[in-house]
């Protein structure tokens, strides 16, 4: 049998390597480090709808109605601020995006309604405070009763009696700024609206009606819907000077004119044929699901170099239909992470697919990474990853492990000897659990058999040869290797000798 090559060649037999909880890094691959939570005594659990850092290192984190905010601090530190206010509730990812022309201005979507704040700050007193306010917004009928103009404007915003808002319609789902302009996505209308100047001069004051624009001007001047208006519009995003019209069926490219009046034109010639949704522009890629014709879905992106689908038929038939894309982690290159239960993620980075799968236990699991080493749960919770620990936020031990499968026999082979060199002794803290195990399938992953433990080296010494012998017979082998010990882990080569 041919020699392992590392873990970055596959192998016959099975299309994908799991890698669960493990980074692959070119021809080894690094464990997943430990979560530690930040302090936060104003945490209760809920669902989190999305999060966003802004250029003065503030953190937000939408969980339910509740924006909570949180400060890096130049230390490295993180401050939990409380909940700066409440937006509707609805079930609907929020999206976030800052103005160009005024980096201190942030713009909030919670699916309906659009919000903004701008940090004020008194270097004198040494205190920050945010000023939030709500957008103008088209197709949204002024509320009937005169009194409503003299309803404080902080109830609309607190969410203290959101009955205020009832037959106050927003069609508003998604945000993002381009060219100077803040552009909204409103799916029911199949449409985009673009604003024709900076919007933050028609956000209503707080004594007036929220819903009229007393200007008299036309804010949302420009609209365009898509090109095939059969296709439904999923998402409009701003990619390197273009706006993106992901559609159902097709992805469509505008540029700028430079006519105020008629901002963006389509280019027809960058149409591609592929439906796309749930678009992530990070680094300078966008990672999105794409949809054929044929109902058949794909990890897929957008980069300098083109349209390219990413994932093969493998990853395609174990992930399905996905629920949405995030970004799990920014190290020396973008890592994105599929979701497609509540519990079980594909991940792609380094040309590498893997899946990371929710320690067995926990009651929530990573969402996304908003800032180097720190993530949001899907319940809220704002946690750092912990190099010196193995532990997952509610304590529980995190298990990594490798499979990796090799080519189908023409016969039943026994399997005499496997030799993995590793990085195993290196120990982060004293625990009892100190082996690795190596466990065979012989149905291509349907079944593991017995594990099979090896000690590993003294506290603070490598040990970087282990051996297995006489593990098992069949015509087909996956192998996993894998530990819940408290050691990092990194796999360079491994040899099987086969009969």
């Amino acid at each position: 049998m041919d020699k392992f090559n590392g873990i970055a060649e596959y192998h016959d037999g099975m299309v994908v390597t799991d890698y669960v909880n493990m980074i692959p890094m070119g021809n080894t691959c690094v464990d997943r480090v430990g979560e530690t939570p930040i302090p936060d005594n104003s945490f209760t659990p809920g669902e989190c709808r999305g999060s966003f850092i802004d250029s003065h290192s503030n953190i937000y984190v939408v969980v339910n109605e509740e924006v909570r905010r949180y400060k890096k601090e130049a230390d490295g530190s993180i401050t939990p601020c409380g909940v700066m206010f409440k937006v509707k509730k609805y079930d609907a990812p929020v999206s976030f995006c800052e103005s160009s022309l005024k980096p201190s201005v942030v713009y909030l979507c919670d699916g309906e309604f659009i919000y903004c704040w701008m940090l004020i700050t008194d270097e004198q007193q040494g205190y920050e405070a945010f000023k939030v306010k709500m957008l103008y917004l088209p197709g949204v009928s002024p509320l009937t009763s005169t009194a409503n103009a003299q309803i404080p404007f902080e109830d609309y915003v607190s969410g203290t009696d959101l009955t205020k808002l009832t037959g106050a319609w927003s069609k508003c789902r998604y945000i993002c700024w381009f060219d100077n302009r803040l552009v909204m996505t409103c799916v029911d209308e199949n449409t985009c609206y673009l604003t024709c100047t900076d919007p933050d001069r028609f956000i209503r004051n707080p004594l007036n009606n929220p819903w009229d624009d007393t200007t008299g001007a036309d804010l949302w001047h420009n609209k365009y819907p898509s090109n095939n208006g059969a296709d439904t519009m999923n998402r409009v995003v701003s990619y390197r000077g273009q706006l993106y019209f992901f559609n159902q069926y097709s992805i469509e490219a505008w540029g700028r004119t430079g006519d105020e009046d008629a901002p963006i034109q389509s280019n027809t010639t960058s149409v591609i044929h592929h439906g796309g949704r749930n678009p992530l522009v990070i680094a300078d890629e966008i990672f999105f699901i794409s949809e054929d014709k044929i109902g058949g879905h794909h990890i897929a992106k957008i980069s300098p170099e083109g349209f390219a689908i990413i994932s093969n038929i493998e990853i395609d038939k174990r992930m399905g239909n996905p629920i949405d894309i995030r970004p799990i982690t920014q190290r020396h290159e973008p890592i994105i992470a599929v979701r497609v239960n509540e519990r079980d993620y594909f991940m792609y980075g380094f040309n590498h697919w893997w899946r990371w799968k929710t320690p067995s236990g926990e009651t929530e699991s990573v969402l996304e990474s908003i800032l180097e080493e720190l993530s949001v749960t899907t319940s809220g919770r704002l946690i750092r990853f912990d190099e010196e620990s193995r532990n997952s936020v509610n304590g529980k031990r995190i298990e990594r492990y490798i499979r990796e499968g090799f080519q189908q026999f023409k016969k039943r082979v026994i399997f005499r000897r496997f030799v993995a060199t590793m990085d195993t002794g290196r120990k982060t803290e004293v625990s009892d659990d100190s082996g690795i195990y190596l466990a065979l399938s012989i149905n291509n992953g349907l079944s593991f058999g017995q594990r099979h433990y090896r000690k590993l080296g003294q506290f603070g010494l490598n040990n970087k040869v282990m051996e297995w012998r006489n593990l098992g017979s069949g015509n087909s082998v996956l192998i996993e290797l894998g530990t819940s010990a408290p050691y990092k882990l990194q796999l360079y080569d491994i040899a099987v000798e086969a009969q």
